[in-house]
């Protein structure tokens, strides 16, 4: 079965009557669960100020361009190795890794950035692993200036002894289904991805390949 099989695999689809209706029911219910509190409605408050700050605390904007990025320190890492040390790399943790591969797997181009397409499509996954740790741990630093595990679990276990677990878990599955729609590290590894998608679609000028056919034709 052919699964490209039209745009939307490429684009995605999420319908915005879906988003829209779980907007108006976010507030719907939280004004139910915020007027049975009544005194106590402040834990709610809280317990969305929490969410809300936290879900917006790394920009979609911020992770797409720090993954589109951070890729190219690859780029300079393998040119750095083939001799042209336009950018000083040999200090990155990840230059030894790359230096050792390509010492090891030699390639026989006349053209030099086809060489370096080839050791960063060969390199990519274990440097995008790499990077990606460095990300997570960045991120995981910043957002705890605003989110703190236990203490949304206690408004969450206090409003659902008030109101009913139901409903609070209810609010919860909508709030993440509304406003944490794609993750910073989807969107990370995705801008990292795209520039793996680049190296592997450039053509070589020598053979007319593009670098994704080279590799199939490696033996």
């Amino acid at each position: 079965m052919n699964i490209f099989n039209k745009e939307s695999v490429f684009l995605g689809e999420h319908p915005f009557e879906a988003l829209s209706e779980a907007t108006k029911e976010i507030f719907k219910l939280a004004k139910e669960i915020k007027k049975s509190l009544a005194e106590q409605g402040y834990l709610l408050d809280n317990y969305l100020s929490m969410i809300l700050e936290s879900a917006n605390d790394c920009l979609a904007q911020d992770a797409a361009i720090t993954g589109f990025e951070g890729f190219s320190d690859l780029f300079a890492i393998c040119t750095a190795i083939q001799g042209e040390h336009f950018k000083d790399k040999t200090s990155h943790p990840f230059y030894k890794i790359a230096k050792k591969y390509v010492e090891e797997n030699s390639l026989k181009f006349q053209e030099k950035s086809t060489v370096r397409d080839l050791y960063c499509a060969a390199l990519a996954d274990e440097f995008i692993t790499f990077a990606l740790k460095k990300f997570i741990e960045k991120e995981k630093d910043e957002l705890r200036e605003v989110f703190e595990a236990i203490q949304l679990q206690e408004y969450h276990s206090k409003i659902a002894y008030l109101v009913g677990e139901e409903k609070i878990s209810r609010l919860a599955e909508l709030l993440k289904s509304r406003f944490l729609i794609a993750r910073p590290v989807n969107i990370f590894l995705q801008a990292m991805t795209n520039q793996l998608l680049y190296c592997l679609t450039k053509r070589d000028k020598e053979t007319s390949k593009q670098v994704f056919q080279l590799i199939l034709d490696e033996k």
